[in-house]
């Protein structure tokens, strides 16, 4: 049995539905395009990041009335030409995980990319390891120099409460017998390599 058109269906008070809805309104503008990626360019020039400088604005008063650069200079050239080729080139920060190329950090390291430093083994957890490197980067010496310093008795820059502090950090024997066991394992192992 088929329905009749709902034009075709009487209205009465218990079927309120009389001439079919509108359709309901469009659903608005789409959606804006999203942002550039963050490594990606507008207009394919790659955008160097640049060291922060953090700016202290001259009060009116010491710049109004007085000789300095924006008062010197003829009014006819009111525009300033800024050469930011030139500022990237100086102040640009070297993205070293990207480059590959190793650089040489205070102290006499070298620091490689992410994938070289993949290579090395940990045997401290890195709150230890943190602590150690800030108590050595006050020495401003190579760790290889602090070493040779303590093996020749050196004692010039070393005071006595930083040579308690250093008693604090020196290895606990599980740590010890953690490094020989790596340093016997890798030793034997390019023993083995090598026959």
């Amino acid at each position: 049995m088929s329905l009749p058109p709902a034009s075709t269906i009487p209205v009465t008070d218990d079927n309120k539905t009389g001439p079919p809805l509108p359709p309901p309104p469009p659903c608005g503008p789409p959606p804006p395009p999203p942002p550039p990626a963050v490594g990606d360019p507008v207009g394919g020039i790659k955008k160097r990041r640049v060291r922060s400088f953090f700016w202290k604005p001259i009060p009116e008063d010491q710049v109004k009335g007085r000789a300095n650069l924006w008062t010197q200079l003829p009014v006819q050239q009111q525009q300033y030409y800024i050469d930011v080729q030139t500022i990237e080139e100086l102040f640009s920060q070297t993205d070293c995980q990207s480059s590959g190329v190793t650089s040489v950090t205070r102290g006499g390291k070298t620091r490689g990319s992410l994938r070289e430093t993949k290579d090395e083994i940990s045997i401290l957890d890195w709150k230890r390891g943190m602590n150690v490197g800030i108590y050595l980067k006050q020495f401003k010496k190579s760790n290889q120099d602090i070493i040779e310093d303590i093996r020749h008795g050196n004692s010039q820059s070393y005071r006595a409460e930083l040579l308690k502090e250093l008693l604090k950090l020196l290895p606990e024997t599980e740590e010890v017998r953690q490094h020989d066991i790596h340093t016997h394992t890798h030793t034997h192992t390019h023993t083995q390599t090598l026959c």
